[in-house]
């Protein structure tokens, strides 16, 4: 046993001090051992005490997944982080010229649950850095595709771009949504309709 801890409002507060030689773990109010099992990899109370907040309030979904690429499992790089990181699975380097478009391979399949969609958004960095962008961004993958993730990429810049192998090249985001069935009518309530269109608010 180590640092055993008890979690009010979602902040760790130590209520024993064990042998600091000893295995250190976090217990959650109902006294439920909280492990690595959901891949945070917390081995340590300063570790657990920066990242368990968001890991407490955040539901862990398990989704099935089967990487026929070399790279790592995508993951999130930060507790708190709402993408994973996709990698490029290529054998060899792609060179993207400018306004010029190119479908990535992932290696990436996975099993989506009912009511759930995962979207594939470009990385900030390569966007700022470098104007390379996911070109149906935020890309969608329904719940009932199995076949490999793969990413558009486009190049918006004035120079040619190269994607090397297991370059982490978007963002996949898992989102809730909801089933709807438009009703058709013959108008719609207008009360609280703001009218106007586009850009008709200006820019001041």
């Amino acid at each position: 046993m180590g640092y055993k801890n008890k979690i009010s409002d979602y902040n760790i507060i130590l209520s024993e001090k064990l042998s600091v030689n000893d295995e250190r773990y976090v217990v959650d109010n109902d006294g439920n051992v909280i492990d690595d099992a959901n891949g945070f990899g917390y081995k340590t109370y300063n570790e657990a005490e920066r990242g368990f907040s968001c890991k407490n309030k955040t539901k862990v979904i398990k989704i099935p997944c089967v990487n026929t690429s070399e790279n790592e499992l995508p993951k999130y790089a930060n507790p708190g982080d709402a993408g994973m990181d996709l990698r490029a699975n290529i054998e060899n380097p792609i060179t993207i010229n400018t306004l010029e478009r190119a479908i990535i391979p992932t290696g990436i399949h996975i099993q989506l649950p009912e009511g759930y969609e995962a979207q594939i958004r470009p990385r900030s960095g390569l966007a700022a850095n470098h104007g390379i962008s996911v070109c149906n961004t935020p890309g969608t993958i329904d719940e009932k595709f199995r076949n490999q993730i793969q990413v558009i990429l486009i190049n918006l810049s004035n120079e040619p771009f190269t994607i090397n192998p297991g370059e982490r090249i978007a963002q996949m985001v898992f989102k809730k949504f909801e089933t709807v069935e438009l009703v058709e009518v013959e108008e719609l309530d207008m009360n609280g309709d703001r009218g106007g269109g586009l850009g008709h608010t200006g820019i001041k």
